[in-house]
């Protein structure tokens, strides 16, 4: 892992000189230099772009600009350590049609992967409390196009919606009764999206 992340490295001049970029977590890092990733994983997509992705890092600006900085584990679901939001948080997702949208979208708290959404699976709700520390927290959101058996759909109406708020579960049942973050991606859409927010808890 660690010999690929150096090749990639190595490649970043001439893929800038070819138009291609090198990403971290979905934001571009081509002034980014003398940088070791771990527990990454690196891939080429089909524009040649190099696509990093590490949990334990955050960027701050981007492109020339961007700066690195490594990030500090985030509490653990199960952990004993006592509780110290009073709200609870929760992720959702809604579609217009299941599928239809073709994303795969990789969600990050504060710089640690959580898990992976995809459009063709049914209604996730997943609580995410136990990711989130008291005060800002950053959220990042990386979407790509998954077409493998062809595109299903080209309308802007077949919606894949992510909604992250405070909330509280009851039974089966749970209820945002503040939402934080929305997330909207196309059928129509066929580029790579990334966002990042800021997520106040308390």
């Amino acid at each position: 892992m660690i010999r690929a992340l150096l090749i990639a490295a190595a490649m970043l001049v001439p893929l800038n000189a070819m138009g291609k970029g090198v990403f971290l977590n979905g934001v571009r890092i081509d002034g980014v230099r003398d940088q070791v990733f771990e527990d990454a994983t690196v891939r080429i997509d089909s524009d040649g772009n190099v696509r990093i992705d590490a949990p334990r890092y955050h960027v701050t600006g981007g492109g020339a600009s961007a700066n690195v900085e490594s990030v500090s584990e985030a509490k653990k679901p199960g952990s004993t350590e006592p509780a110290s939001l009073s709200r609870r948080y929760f992720l959702v997702t809604r579609q217009a049609e299941t599928g239809a949208a073709q994303y795969d979208v990789d969600v990050y708290v504060n710089a640690r992967w959580i898990r992976k959404l995809r459009s063709s699976e049914a209604q996730v709700v997943a609580e995410i409390t136990d990711y989130l520390r008291p005060g800002r927290n950053r959220v990042l959101l990386t979407a790509r196009k998954s077409m493998d058996g062809g595109r299903r759909s080209r309308s802007p109406e077949h919606t894949f919606n992510i909604v992250i708020g405070e909330g509280d579960k009851g039974g089966n049942r749970v209820m945002i009764d503040r939402p934080m973050i929305q997330f909207e991606l196309t059928a129509a859409q066929v580029e790579d999206v990334s966002r990042e927010f800021d997520l106040e808890a308390r």
